[in-house]
């Protein structure tokens, strides 16, 4: 809340009044009424005493009683007054003495109750007794009324009424703006800018009409206001006010142009401006104060963001048109059952490739192909197995060819190709391997063979049509020489069949054959007779296969509108629509798997910007690389987040202009979210390069989890979406907000106990506790687990489940491991120096560690470094560590146990292998998990899965410890399934350093001298 100049003064003058009338009131100067009305009971009580022992002395009883009688009408302050001879009773009484007097109880008067001794001569003769009104009277009003603090609180509010009124008139006669001629004051109030002149201290001398409306004050309430005060958004502290525009030239600058500042009013609309701001120089060109216009542009950008929507809508009906050009031009150019060129498109191809090769005189070939017998296969198999065959061979057709060669299909089982900068020869030597891959291919159920005419624009081909009537006239010579052959026009080699042959000698006199021997030949069916009959069945049957290729190319053509309805044209990303389908798949998971599911909803504020200055092609790819870099950092999400082996992929979608969905499916736990968030800000702290641009785009994510935020895509999208806009609001760029507001807690926490750990590694603040592990044969201490703890300054300590998985995630677990290894070696080495042999220690490790380059040196330098021979080293691993990564986890374990290192595996049976695992892992312990040693004495099954582990790994030559032993009953069942080693609370819960060198000393004898099993030790 803003208050006045003036207000701010007379409340400052009002405290200073006050503190002096308190001072006064301590140091006594203060006048003190009940100080006075005692003084005067004082005074009344002694002129009393002298003038009634005048009267004893004349034992004129009467004047007594009178006077006592005329006192107590008189005086109000006196309630009553009476005499008492020195028997008690009473001489004389004036007023209800009875009922107002209460005697002293030790003898002595009081304020309101006072005893005045008459004497007769050197002798008491009576006493008298006056009772007083008390000082304070039982009323709240009088009470008040006569209280020191009733005259602070007078002085208080006429104090400040005066105060208030003699301020404004003075700071309306001292008035600043004053110095401002009327004309000028008159000519700022007809601007429609927003006008405020500031002094040196920022506070505002002026300011025009236009501005006071907008923010909804009297220009006269903003004199003496400073400029910091008026309620800019996101201008709280020192730091943000220093980069107000006016603050800036006061701090040296020239001038400021162009500055942007949004006001927050009390009906929490926003206003936005334009500010300039510019020095107020005086004659000798010293700074003065700062002239600052505002420009309120709120409307302009409404308009502009309608606007924007406007074109961001025009843009994608303009793509989803030219989505639709593109595919009515493949539907035109394409054949729809092979997806080769139809005739028409190749031929338009072949006419620009025929007149590029006759400018530049390069060579080009052209091949014409035909499916041998193919009318014989659709009437024997059928036209489903036709389709089959031409399918089979246009594939074909696409492997054995380049790119930049024109494969069409020129109708029925027909085929023709363009083969660019390919000469003749080559062209044959292709197109006999395409005729032998077919002739060796079966894959549509059926063998065929396939027959090919070549021709080139070597041989005076002058036009495209020519040169393809030639390739035709070289193929018919390939079907009626035998079939399955590759023949080349402009060979003489076949000029005997061709003068042999009664059909058109003359027009194929020239064409010749280069295929493979007679031998080689295959013919597939005999002629056929009646052929004049079955031209009209082919007739008949290729219609009916032109109407199966029209239903097929609808299908197809459903199929891609279909995707390109799912996935966005500028990104590749899924849209809003296949978004929530897999989003709704993840549900489903999660619900069944008891997994967490997690949506984010991410926008970025640059892309506005971005299109406004650099224009919609660099904001497109600007949003184009944003989508790749957060694909990118997704699929590296292993690293970060504890995902199960079969979980789904993170999906990033493009939900709209600005704004993309992220869905993270099958989490474990709601930690990981907060570790992937951070790292997706953390990857916006980089910019993007778009044409030598380097762009920095800010981000807000919103988040919301399954099934704490939402049970359907739709909840989980617009939950998402509301707490994205609440951290726009009120956090600020690349922030983050849970939509659970007991999560969200949980984040902040989870980051404020990673500072902390940041501090706990730079200032040692970890400690190590030990907990023995028991040799099952002797009852003695066979070795110790190192623990770790956090001695937390301000919490104590903090078990390692409350910190560890933050650390995992921060990137500290390594340093803390680290820290872990060298101070337990540290400590073995201390009890061998004790003579303490029997003082292995087991360390963690943790599946980021194994990460970790280099990790068996770096474990034989800390060993060395502590001068602890290996063999008291033991490199505890968990099985789900070791399968993250399986084959780069037999190479370091392979590594550490050639340090000479031992090896267990630690909560066996709990993560994802299986026994069988054991036979690849290099380990020489294994350690089953307390979850399967609690019941062994009451369930059956765990019992027998317990013996069945210890039984095995004695099988494979490894020593087994068995975790949480904690009763008698435990003790006996593992005793008889020869486990070698025990560890828990029923011989010691984890110690500190001190502690376990004293069991390691004298052993665990009073500790389990009561198990029968050990009362031998």
């Amino acid at each position: 809340m803003h208050f006045t100049p003036a207000i701010r003064i007379s409340l400052g003058l009002v405290s200073l009044t006050i503190s002096l009338l308190l001072l006064g009131k301590v140091i006594g100067f203060a006048p003190d009424r009940t100080a006075a009305v005692l003084e005067s009971r004082k005074n009344l009580s002694e002129a009393l005493a002298i003038q009634f022992s005048a009267a004893a002395q004349r034992g004129d009883v009467l004047l007594i009683k009178e006077t006592l009688e005329s006192m107590v009408e008189r005086d109000n302050d006196i309630r009553s007054a009476a005499m008492r001879n020195s028997q008690g009773g009473l001489l004389a009484e004036a007023g209800n003495h009875l009922a107002n007097w209460e005697p002293p109880a030790n003898g002595r008067s009081t304020p309101s109750h006072v005893q005045i001794p008459i004497f007769r001569g050197q002798e008491p003769w009576a006493t008298v007794e006056v009772s007083f009104a008390p000082l304070w009277i039982n009323s709240i009003t009088s009470g008040f009324k006569n209280s020191y603090f009733s005259l602070i609180l007078f002085v208080s509010f006429t104090g400040f009424a005066g105060y208030f009124l003699l301020i404004k008139r003075t700071l309306r006669e001292l008035d600043p703006s004053a110095v401002i001629p009327a004309r000028v004051r008159a000519a700022f109030d007809v601007l429609k800018e927003g006008v405020l002149i500031l002094d040196e201290n920022e506070l505002v001398v002026l300011g025009n009409t236009a501005f006071a409306e907008i923010i909804g004050k009297s220009t006269s309430d903003l004199i003496g206001f400073k400029g910091s005060e008026l309620g800019w958004k996101g201008c709280k502290s020192p730091e943000h006010r220093e980069h107000l525009p006016w603050m800036q030239v006061l701090n040296g600058k020239k001038s400021v142009t162009g500055g942007r500042l949004v006001m927050e009013r009390g009906n929490r609309d926003l206003v936005t401006f334009i500010v300039n701001a510019a020095p107020v120089l005086d004659d000798k060109g010293k700074s003065r104060g700062v002239l600052v216009t505002f420009d309120n542009v709120t409307e302009l950008e409404e308009k502009n963001d309608e606007l924007n929507l406007t074109v961001n809508k025009l843009q994608l009906t303009t793509e989803e048109v030219q989505t639709k050009n593109r595919e009515l031009e493949f539907l035109a150019s394409h054949d729809p059952l092979t997806l080769l060129m139809n005739r028409r498109a190749l031929n338009q191809s072949f006419n620009l490739a025929f007149s590029q090769a006759q400018k530049n005189g390069t060579e080009l070939s052209c091949v014409m192909c035909d499916i041998d017998h193919f009318k014989a296969v659709n009437d024997r198999y059928g036209h489903a197995t036709g389709d089959k065959v031409i399918k089979m061979v246009a594939l074909l057709l696409q492997k054995h060819f380049r790119e930049d060669d024109l494969v069409g299909r020129y109708g029925g089982e027909e085929f023709c190709i363009v083969l660019p900068d390919i000469d003749i020869r080559l062209a044959a030597k292709i197109s006999n391997r395409v005729r032998q891959a077919i002739k060796e291919d079966s894959t549509a159920g059926v063998q065929v063979t396939m027959s090919f005419g070549v021709s080139s624009i070597k041989l005076n081909a002058h036009e495209p049509s020519e040169l393809t009537n030639q390739a035709d006239k070289a193929l018919y010579i390939a079907k009626e020489s035998g079939r399955n052959r590759v023949v080349c026009w402009g060979d003489d080699e076949l000029a005997d069949f061709v003068s042999k042959d009664n059909k058109s000698s003359t027009e194929i006199s020239t064409a010749t054959s280069t295929s493979e021997p007679r031998e080689q030949e295959a013919t597939f069916l005999q002629t056929v007779p009646g052929q004049k009959n079955i031209a009209c069945e082919d007739e008949l049957q290729r219609l009916t296969i032109r109407l199966q290729e029209f239903e097929k190319l609808a299908e197809k053509r459903a199929q891609e509108l279909k995707y390109y309805t799912a996935y966005d044209m500028l990104t590749g990303l899924p849209t809003r629509t296949l978004f929530y389908d897999r989003v709704s798949q993840a549900l489903v998971r999660g619900r069944r798997y008891d997994s967490i599911v997690a949506v984010l909803s991410l926008s970025i504020d640059a892309m506005k910007r971005v299109n406004e200055t650099l224009g919609h092609t660099t904001g497109d790819r600007l949003f184009k690389e944003i989508g790749k870099r957060l694909t990118n950092i997704l699929r590296g999400m292993d690293t970060v987040a504890k995902l199960p082996v079969a979980s789904l992929m993170p999906t990033v979608s493009r939900l709209s202009q600005e704004e993309f969905g992220i869905l993270l499916t099958d989490l474990e736990e709601v930690n990981a979210i907060t570790w992937i968030v951070k790292r997706i800000l953390n990857s916006f702290e980089d910019p993007f390069l778009i044409d030598d641009n380097e762009i920095y785009a800010s981000t807000y994510i919103g988040i919301s989890v399954y099934p704490y935020d939402g049970q359907t895509p739709d909840e989980l999208q617009t939950h998402a979406a509301a707490a994205k806009r609440h951290a726009r609001k009120q956090l600020g760029v690349n922030q983050y907000y849970y939509y659970s507001d007991s999560i969200n807690a949980m984040s902040v926490n989870h980051l404020q106990i990673e500072s902390q750990l940041h501090k706990a590694v730079r200032n040692d603040e970890f400690i190590l506790h030990y907990q023995p592990k028991i040799d099952t044969k002797t009852g003695s201490i066979s070795g110790v687990e190192a623990l770790i703890r956090w001695d937390n300054p301000a919490s104590g300590l903090v078990p390692p489940f409350e910190f560890i998985p933050i650390a995992e995630y921060s990137g500290l677990i390594g340093a803390i491991g680290e820290w872990v290894l060298v101070e337990a070696c540290r400590q073995v080495r201390t009890w061998l120096d004790m003579g303490i042999n029997n003082c292995s220690v087991a360390v963690n490790f943790s599946s980021k560690q194994f990460r970790q380059e280099n990790l068996s040196a770096r474990i034989m330098e800390i060993l060395e470094e502590s001068r602890v021979d290996p063999k008291y080293l033991v490199v505890e691993v968990t099985e789900s560590a070791m399968m993250e990564n399986f084959k780069n986890s037999i190479r370091i374990l392979k590594e550490i146990r050639d340090v000479g290192a031992s090896i267990a595996l630690d909560d066996f049976g709990t993560g994802y292998s299986s026994l069988g695992y054991l036979k690849n892992f290099p380990v020489t312990h294994v350690k089953i998990d307390r979850s399967f040693v609690a019941d062994i004495d009451s369930n059956e099954r765990d019992a027998t899965l317990v013996k069945s582990i210890i039984s095995m790994a004695h099988g494979m030559g490894l020593k087994v410890t068995a975790e949480g032993v904690e009763n008698e009953a435990q003790v006996d069942q593992l005793v008889h399934f020869e486990c070698d080693e025990m560890q828990g609370y029923l011989f010691s819960k984890p110690v500190s350093a001190g502690e376990v060198t004293k069991l390691l000393q004298t052993g665990l004898k009073q500790r389990i001298a009561t198990l029968s099993k050990f009362e031998t030790v």
